[in-house]
């Protein structure tokens, strides 16, 4: 499956070589979850660091997912700051990453939705560190791979903070929304 994304991913930017993503399933069924009873029709983006907890490990993604049993809160995928994309739920199970949330008609966001956490900070000391290439790079790949499984177009991907408005910020102000869909090639219509 991931060489057939390489293919588009290459051909989308231009390039000729692309790492494929390590994947990581060491967390995989750890973290809280439920059955999943409604269709994915969207996909959140957040991002998350353990600043406030570790500075010097706000990066660290066992300090991440401590945080994240912790507050009992998951997501479906968590992308490191080298590209590699560490899955924590499967598709076929909620992941408690949205919380009270609304979008195009729908609350409780999280029965609706895959959620995708990139490592980094959207506010604090270390907002100026933004995402990497290989973060982008990686999340484009899982964006058109899960668009692909669940008919989900560029539009169906949106930001926690669009979603919570007021309650949430995230992915926030370093994230580029111009980067994502000037990679990402809708579905036909």
């Amino acid at each position: 499956m991931f060489e057939m994304l390489k293919k588009i991913f290459l051909m989308m930017v231009g390039q000729t070589k692309v790492e494929i993503p390590k994947i990581d399933k060491s967390y995989l069924g750890k973290l809280p979850s439920s059955s999943r009873v409604k269709p994915i029709k969207f996909g959140i983006i957040h991002c998350v660091s353990a600043w406030r907890v570790n500075p010097d490990k706000r990066n660290d993604i066992d300090e991440i997912v401590k945080i994240f049993k912790d507050y009992k809160v998951s997501a479906h995928a968590l992308i490191a700051r080298d590209g590699t994309i560490f899955e924590l739920v499967s598709d076929d199970r909620v992941a408690y990453h949205a919380g009270k949330s609304f979008w195009r008609g729908k609350s409780s966001l999280n029965k609706w939705s895959l959620g995708v956490e990139l490592v980094g900070a959207y506010n604090g000391p270390y907002l100026s560190e933004g995402f990497t290439d290989e973060q982008y790079d990686s999340l484009i790949l899982w964006i058109k791979d899960k668009s692909d499984s669940y008919n989900l177009s560029v539009e169906d991907w949106i930001g926690h903070e669009m979603v919570s408005p007021g309650r949430k910020q995230d992915p926030g102000p370093k994230f580029s929304w111009y980067r994502l869909r000037q990679n990402f090639s809708n579905k036909e219509e």
